[in-house]
């Protein structure tokens, strides 16, 4: 079982680090390659597109930093100084996590820039969207502007006046979106129970310390549901493919109730290998004909995530 003693995303990141640490030279070159060839000529990073994109460039900076990569990240901090940031949470994440990460790779923002960057994000944050994964990311944003090693963060605190990680409220809300199939929903008027959201609920639910008032073996037996013949998970029944994204969010949540192991293991490994570009990168589900760097990160987690399980089961089993 997963416990939150510092910010989620470090937290993620001590969990993933013993696994990255497996991969072999040969696997970090090669997908260290794809992610850099999508560096655009101002910094960023692009998607599917011709255009760098504040969301892909986050999934590519954290891709990196998962394969531990020696690249100059100078030209990203390049960028995000001249980021028009778009509206939304989503964006707000992308940007804080961002700053997160090249702060810890020691890439400075211009202190008049920040400030600008920082009053955004704060408006950003206010998004109304009642979403279970916007009431999730909201939370992450909250968390990351708590912790003491983000100094510069403090100020975005005060300045949208939030509390740290989790609203009481929010999480009251949360336990009514648990459906009868033990999955959680996004909105309360919705019927479909999802990966992704069950993710969400159940990683807010950690952070509050809150696990103790859903129906948490009902969550695990619906997401051992969702595993399909592929190997990979599903977002909802009626999905028509497993996909990286759902198959990490689903396997991380099975590890934050304690039963990753009572997942089909070998299969999700199959399911990684298929979704493995030769050239570099992954592909998002079977059929997917081109990856990208939001799958790559994915894939890269989820075999991260694969191999962590594993070694921390040997230590177990010897003497």
């Amino acid at each position: 079982m997963i416990t939150f003693q510092s910010s989620f995303l470090d937290t993620l990141d001590q969990i993933l680090k013993p696994g990255t640490a497996l991969f072999s030279p040969e696997f970090r070159a090669l997908h260290a390659q794809f992610i850099t060839s999508r560096q655009t000529r101002d910094g960023g990073f692009r998607g599917r597109g011709k255009n760098a994109d504040l969301y892909y460039t986050e999934f590519a900076v954290r891709a990196l930093v998962l394969l531990d990569d020696e690249c100059d990240l100078k030209a990203v901090g390049k960028y995000v100084e001249k980021l028009r940031l778009p509206p939304g949470v989503i964006h707000a994440f992308s940007l804080l996590n961002l700053l997160r990460m090249l702060h810890h790779r020691g890439v400075s923002i211009k202190p008049e820039r920040m400030d600008g960057l920082l009053r955004c994000a704060s408006e950003m944050m206010l998004d109304i969207d009642n979403s279970m994964n916007h009431i999730f990311v909201r939370a992450i944003c909250r968390d990351l502007c708590a912790w003491p090693n983000l100094p510069w963060l403090s100020g975005l605190r005060r300045l949208a006046r939030l509390p740290r990680g989790c609203n009481p409220i929010e999480g009251a809300s949360i336990r009514f979106l648990q459906s009868g199939d033990g999955g959680f929903r996004q909105r309360p008027k919705l019927r479909v129970s999802e990966v992704n959201a069950t993710a969400a609920a159940v990683s807010y639910l950690a952070l509050a310390g809150q696990l103790g008032e859903i129906r948490d073996q009902a969550a695990v037996d619906f997401l051992l549901s969702m595993q399909t013949a592929d190997g990979g998970l599903k977002n909802h029944r009626t999905a028509p493919a497993a996909d990286l994204l759902s198959t990490f969010t689903g396997l991380i949540t099975l590890a934050a109730l304690g039963a990753l192991e009572r997942a089909d293991l070998a299969g999700v490994a199959r399911f990684v290998r298929e979704m493995e570009s030769p050239e570099g990168g992954f592909r998002g589900w079977i059929g997917d004909t081109e990856a990208d760097v939001e799958y790559t990160c994915y894939g890269l987690a989820t075999a991260a995530l694969l191999r962590s399980h594993a070694t921390s089961r040997l230590k177990e089993k010897t003497p």
